[in-house]
Parts: structure tokens; sequence; C-alpha cells
């Protein structure tokens, strides 16, 4: 093998000395155009395509009122009715329902059709107290695990009776 390996040098171009390398003259800058802010802009704003965007998001409920999403899956809209939630029908709130309930569609159901949730509004009064029954069912299956009761009354002989000792 003779000769180095590897791709070729570039030829260097040597620049002939009859031409002078003359300086461009100096320009001096355009004076700066004042943009008044109230003007319309010639193109509209972009909407976001990603990143922070909120597929439920909606302005904040009125005073002592609190919004929540329910699917409408069979018997969930009931259930929500049962517990004191009302449809929200304020058409300032984006909406796929004009005209009705405030809704939105959020996945699909099993057979392909769309799912939709529906945006719902209870007083925070009856939430919290919704909240505190709520609380005291799991207070008391805590208090029934921890003493080692079954509640269902379906095991026999459940964990929890015996002892450990240490040696």
């Amino acid at each position: 093998m003779t000769g180095r390996r590897g791709r070729r040098p570039n030829a260097r171009v040597e620049t002939p000395l009859t031409e002078a390398i003359v300086p461009e003259p100096v320009v001096a800058a355009p004076p700066p155009v004042e943009v008044d802010p109230d003007a319309p802009t010639p193109r509209r704003r972009r909407a976001s395509t990603g990143g922070m965007h909120k597929k439920l998001d909606t302005p904040p409920p009125p005073k002592g009122m609190m919004y929540r999403w329910f699917n409408d899956t069979p018997g969930r809209l009931e259930m929500a009715h049962d517990l004191a939630y009302d449809h929200v029908t304020d058409p300032s709130i984006r909406s796929d329902n004009p005209g009705g309930p405030v809704r939105r569609v959020t996945g699909t159901h099993p057979g392909g059709q769309p799912l939709h949730s529906y945006l719902m509004t209870t007083p925070v009064s009856e939430w919290e107290r919704g909240q505190a029954e709520r609380e005291e069912t799991h207070r008391l299956v805590d208090q029934a695990i921890n003493e080692g009761r079954d509640a269902t009354g379906r095991v026999q002989d459940a964990y929890g009776q015996g002892e450990i000792r240490a040696r």
C-alpha cells in the first residue's frame, strides 16, 4: 500500500493578485419604525397543538359551587343526579353540544361510539357532606381490618387472630 488512506484534501484555489479586495461601503441602519401595539397583526394567533392543552379545562365555577366531569357510562349520570349534581348549560363554556348540557368527547365506548363526559355542578356544602360520608365508610373498613374482623362474614379463621412473638 502506498500513499495515505482516506479522502483527498481539497485543492487549494489561489486568488490572483490582480484582483483587489475592496471592502463594501458602510450603510447607516434605517431609523426604527414605531409599532402600534393595538394595531391588528397580519396573522391570526396560532392555536396550541399540544403541550399543556387540557381537554377538560373549564373556567372556575361560581362561588359556592363545584364542577365535576362524569362519563356517560350506563348509570353514571343517574348516580350523579342522586348525589345532588346538575348539568351545566352555560353557553360560554366550550362544548360539542350547543344549546344543551356542556359535554366533550373524551374517548370511545367498547362498541366504537364516542364516549362523552358531561360537566356537572353541585354546591360545595353537598360535596363536603358526601366526602364526610365517604370518610366514615373508609374509617369503618379500616377499623374492621385493624381488628381482624371480616365485614362480609364469608371468611372463617381470618388472619389477625394469632400472635407473633419475638424470640
